[in-house]
């Protein structure tokens, strides 16, 4: 999660350089905002990119024991990424970006940990 976190937060946002919905002159007359905005940028969104990554990350590591654990840690992810576009923090593409960055990610870290841990596959 640190990983994604930085690399969305201190890497990307700044780059791109996104008003969040909330903070647009141009839709936040429009938009529902339901929570505090804050400052900062919008794509992609650390909150889906955090979720992801976890999600992917998790679900490899105990598929085997519990696989039930992939379509939950996903809908989780999900819900919370969807909740972000709800309160007028993301635009639906930031959710998106962050989606894809996460779970390259999490698919990254998880292969590392496989490489060096050969022998436990729970």
């Amino acid at each position: 999660m640190i990983f994604c976190d930085q690399i969305t937060s201190t890497i990307l946002k700044p780059f791109v350089a996104r008003l969040r919905p909330c903070n647009d002159p141009e839709v936040k007359d429009i938009i529902n905002t339901l929570v505090y905005c804050g400052g900062g940028y919008s794509f992609p969104s650390s909150h889906a990119g955090n979720h992801f990554g976890l999600a992917i990350f998790l679900s490899g590591l105990f598929f085997k024991k519990f696989n039930w654990i992939f379509p939950l840690s996903i809908v989780w992810a999900t819900i919370i990424s969807i909740a972000q576009v709800y309160v007028g923090k993301h635009y639906p593409f930031d959710v998106l970006g962050g989606t894809i960055i996460g779970c390259i990610i999490g698919f990254i870290f998880l292969r590392i940990f496989h490489h060096f841990n050969k022998e436990i596959w729970v």
